[in-house]
């Protein structure tokens, strides 16, 4: 159990990997059935498609979100000072606002403390980046050549349990492409 605990963030990305290539197989596996195409040329097609997609929603969603992003950064002090106006009309309000510092100058932290809360935030934006290429990279493998990492994954069971492991398996794999 303590090894599961200890393991529980790599299993999580094999999850997630496992998901995304179950995904990209079925959508093939459609194209493959519709167009006789090869499954691997099947496969590259929907990656290519996908990719498109992506972009475009990038490119044509790129304007509005900055202009969200944008708009947020106007609504929030707004936001801030409407809150401060409705705790001012309350006795107990007036009271926390005196508790609460008015600007960064007051707050208790140092430029270090700064530096040591932007490093961790940029560690942590490095993290996520690097967790969504293993995801992606365990994804095109198992999109790709799925057979060799299932029976890989059967191996793992004594041999007693491995034909109960393969129809099970089989069974998950057919109820997520559902």
């Amino acid at each position: 159990a303590l090894l599961v605990w200890e393991l529980a963030p790599i299993l999580l990305l094999a999850f997630g990997g496992i998901l995304i290539a179950i995904f990209l197989r079925t959508l093939s596996g459609w194209l493959s059935k519709f167009t006789r195409l090869p499954d691997t040329a099947s496969l590259i097609i929907v990656l290519l498609v996908l990719m498109a997609f992506t972009a475009a929603l990038v490119y044509f969603s790129g304007d509005s979100i900055a202009g969200q992003m944008s708009e947020l950064g106007r609504q929030i002090p707004r936001s801030i000072q409407n809150v401060r106006d409705y705790l001012n009309g309350y006795e107990w309000g007036k009271w926390l606002i005196d508790k609460i510092p008015s600007s960064t100058d007051d707050l208790p932290i140092s430029g270090k403390e700064v530096t040591s809360y932007a490093s961790g935030a940029l560690s942590s934006l490095t993290g996520i980046l690097a967790a969504g290429v293993v995801v992606f990279f365990v994804a095109l493998f198992l999109a790709f050549a799925p057979r060799p990492y299932l029976h890989g994954v059967i191996r793992l069971f004594p041999v007693r349990k491995r034909e109960r492991i393969g129809n099970v398996l089989s069974e998950v794999h057919k109820t997520l492409q559902m």
